[in-house]
């Protein structure tokens, strides 16, 4: 039985072992990376040989006579290296054998300092089919003003830029993953375009077929950074959704103060029956004013209305359709 408990033991310590050594390893040039997804894989046969056998020791009396905290520990160990690298392996299994993504699978961003082909069709379709929200970011700006703001986020993202060219609009960097180490290429492109300018990325992996979907997460993460310095679009659908928020905030802001400077004095807390008669002793008490006269004061306060809504958008400018509305209130 004591034989049985410590073959559960140190089956769990070499699992451990095999997957704390996988990355780091690889990582640190020990080995080469088959070998570091070779422990990697096999950490969690060796988790799971510990497991079982720790069950079983838990199950026998007379092993649990000898005490449950060695065999316990073993099954924690041993269940834990087998998760991590089957984790790995599931989200592996739920995306494309691809490594090669981009925002514009037709022309895709070319390398600066190696020439890598885009491997084709087949790969813009499967593509396409697992991550079809990757697209061109639009942004409100300048080619050379998009350059900057592109090149601000390669390094916010913490990647090595190994080229860049401004007057090409051109960026290449270099990504390496946590764990491996792997070194993953990206490939940046600024493209003047109606209202501004269009940035495409493309993220390639040097080793393996399947990424594991880290192409596109990084891209994703990369595009999201870019927008967060401003003057962007979500996507190329919608390039004037902002402007056009902008203006029906204000336009239901002057819809809503408009009758607050039209009346002299708010009826808002008047019955209905109330306000009539009141209106009534007012044109019994007023003489009644030729009709040219009342046509030119219609007119003038049309003027008014106009001029006020058409000084009003200045309040466009305002950063928020919070603001947008607010200027507008206190301005009529």
């Amino acid at each position: 039985m004591r034989a049985l408990r410590a073959l559960a033991f140190l089956l769990a310590l070499a699992a451990l072992l095999a997957l704390l050594a996988s990355g780091p390893g690889t990582r640190f040039d020990a080995w080469s990376y088959r070998v570091g997804l070779g422990l990697f894989r096999w950490a969690a046969y060796i988790g799971l040989a510990a497991a079982l056998v720790s069950v079983v020791v838990l199950a026998l009396p007379r092993a649990r006579g000898l005490g449950v905290a060695v065999p316990a520990l073993a099954l924690v160990i041993g269940l834990a290296t087998f998760y991590v690298p089957f984790q790995f392996q599931r989200h592996a299994r739920a995306v494309p054998s691809i490594n090669d993504i981009t925002t514009d699978t037709e022309h895709p961003p070319e390398f600066m300092t190696q020439a890598r082909p885009y491997p084709g069709r087949d790969f813009a379709r499967r593509q396409r089919a697992a991550y079809p929200d990757l697209a061109p970011v639009m942004l409100h700006v300048p080619p050379a003003q998009a350059f900057k703001q592109a090149l601000a986020a390669a390094e916010a993202m913490g990647w090595e830029v190994v080229g860049q060219d401004a007057a090409g609009g051109r960026i290449e960097a270099v990504d390496t993953t946590r764990w491996f180490g792997f070194r993953d290429d990206i490939a940046i492109r600024v493209a003047p375009a109606a209202g501004g300018s269009r940035v495409d990325v493309r993220s390639r992996s040097r080793v393996g077929r399947n990424d594991i979907g880290t192409n596109a997460r990084r891209i994703r993460t990369y595009i999201e950074r870019l927008q967060a310095f401003g003057g962007t679009l979500a996507a190329v659908q919608g390039p004037r959704k902002e402007s056009t928020m902008k203006r029906t905030a204000l336009i239901l802001a002057l819809a809503i103060a408009s009758p607050a400077w039209a009346q002299d004095k708010p009826a808002a807390d008047k019955p209905a029956a109330a306000q009539e008669a009141e209106k009534g002793e007012k044109l019994q008490a007023e003489p009644a004013k030729p009709q040219a006269e009342a046509k030119d004061e219609k007119k003038a306060a049309a003027r008014k209305h106009s001029r006020r809504t058409e000084d009003a958008r200045h309040c466009l400018e305002k950063p928020s359709n919070e603001e947008i509305i607010k200027c507008a209130e206190a301005y009529l």
